[in-house]
């Protein structure tokens, strides 16, 4: 099982659930989103050309309106610079904060008197 998330130069985030299945999980602030993408940029994450998955892998993929970068790794060879794997944690914690925030607004949702 692959877990994806896409980041939206508006600030949306989405959870892959299936091929053609997204689910919202949250919306990033525009200043936050703004700076996640000169992060990338900064990290020169474009210019590293990494394909090497293992049996548990990492990957990072940006779309734009005329190309596709994809890097992969968690083979035993290979890997990216540490500026990327580091952009990489950076984007799951954010992943990780808008899950957790999303649970925590269910529950709350769920405990509303009706």
């Amino acid at each position: 099982m692959v877990n994806t998330y896409v980041l939206l130069q508006n600030g949306m985030l989405y959870q892959q659930k299936s091929d053609t299945t997204y689910s919202e999980l949250s919306i990033v602030n525009k200043k936050e989103c703004k700076t996640v993408f000169k992060k990338y940029k900064k990290a020169q994450s474009d210019t590293v050309h990494v394909n090497n998955p293992g049996n548990i892998y990492y990957f990072m993929e940006f779309v734009g309106k005329d190309t596709t970068h994809r890097v992969v790794w968690g083979g035993g060879g290979e890997t990216p610079p540490d500026t990327v794997k580091a952009f990489h944690k950076e984007l799951m914690e954010m992943v990780k904060v808008a899950k957790t925030a999303k649970t925590e607004d269910e529950i709350e949702q769920t405990n509303q008197p009706k």
